[in-house]
């Protein structure tokens, strides 16, 4: 049995919403100021929308009075809000409209020294006749994923909304969820992911299915093309939660995410199993080719009878090592 070392552990997010109440000179009231990546990076040709909020009992919700009011970033990510209104208001979410997608989450917003913290809104108060001119609005991009659906022939599965099934993994932990995915006349889809991790998408459709394999968020804001899914009968596609024998030993084998190697060998246990031995190169291509080679793994070598002294738990000879 060969498990992955990132632990399932989700990684949730925590969204910090502040409250600042600012006052500037006596003018109209307006905003000025620019918006930059979590990278530094200008953030061009965003749209903004600020409106005013109001508090109700179970919670925070936008009023209905009043338009919001729009700002689009520059090339160098200047904007402007004019006639803002006094009050409470909020920065609202950043979506792409014909995706129905948010693009960037907000992180914080500074007024030259005063800053409030959020991720979907910004909460603030300005006072009537302000002029606010050094304004600083920091957002996280989130990663564009875009590839093709469509079927083993070749042809594009167009005009499909699809259920996806999303899995990760990384040092800092794992995890999954379920999501969806509109495909255009071409079959093109776009998916938005936040985490920098090993990634892979599943789908299935009218009794087929398709999985795009890992692929790899580098850094924040990372756009990924070309991650196509390509359906096949879905009784042909592995789950990674089933055994799957080897024919040239007769040994059965999974992968489990539990944590480091001491959760992941209690895993194993659990399932009347151990963790991988490998003996030999032809093995260790038959496991590659199973489940991957992109990322490491925990196996059952240890060294529990003294430093440096490497055996197997199932007693097996150590005499192939090809491990880091």
């Amino acid at each position: 049995m060969a498990s992955r070392a990132p632990s399932t552990t989700r990684l949730a997010r925590v969204a910090f919403i502040g409250l600042a109440i600012l006052a500037g000179s006596a003018s109209a009231s307006s905003l000025y100021g620019r918006v930059v990546t979590t990278t530094g990076e200008p953030a061009a040709n965003l749209t903004m929308h600020l409106q005013q909020v109001r508090f109700a009992q179970s919670g925070m919700s936008t009023t209905s009075s009043g338009p919001a009011v729009t700002a689009r970033t520059d090339p160098g990510g200047r904007f402007t809000f004019q006639d803002v209104p006094a009050g409470v208001l909020g920065l609202m979410s950043i979506m792409d409209l014909p995706l129905r997608e948010t693009t960037h989450w907000y992180r914080s917003i500074d007024f030259g020294g005063v800053a409030v913290y959020g991720q979907q809104q910004l909460l603030f108060s300005v006072a009537p006749n302000t002029v606010l001119d050094d304004v600083t609005i920091t957002v996280l991009k989130r990663s564009r994923i875009s590839g093709q659906v469509r079927y083993a022939d070749g042809t594009p599965l167009s005009g499909a909304r699809l259920g996806v099934k999303h899995e990760y993994r990384s040092d800092s932990g794992s995890g999954n969820g379920g999501s969806s995915l509109r495909t255009d006349t071409l079959g093109r889809y776009t998916f938005m992911l936040d985490e920098v991790a090993v990634h892979s998408l599943a789908i299935t459709y009218e009794g087929l299915a398709a999985s795009s394999g890992d692929f790899v968020v580098n850094r924040p804001g990372e756009d990924i093309d070309g991650v196509d899914l390509v359906l096949t009968d879905a009784a042909t596609v592995r789950d990674p939660e089933e055994w799957i024998e080897n024919p040239a030993t007769g040994h059965e084998y999974r992968t489990v995410d539990a944590g480091g190697w001491f959760e992941c060998r209690r895993a194993a246990i659990e399932l009347g199993a151990r963790l991988v031995t490998i003996t030999d190169a032809a093995e260790q291509e038959w496991l590659l080719d199973m489940f991957g080679g992109r990322d490491p793994y925990w196996i059952g070598l240890v060294d529990e009878q003294g430093e440096g002294a490497w055996t197997w738990m199932s007693a097996e000879s150590t005499e192939y090592s090809n491990w880091g």
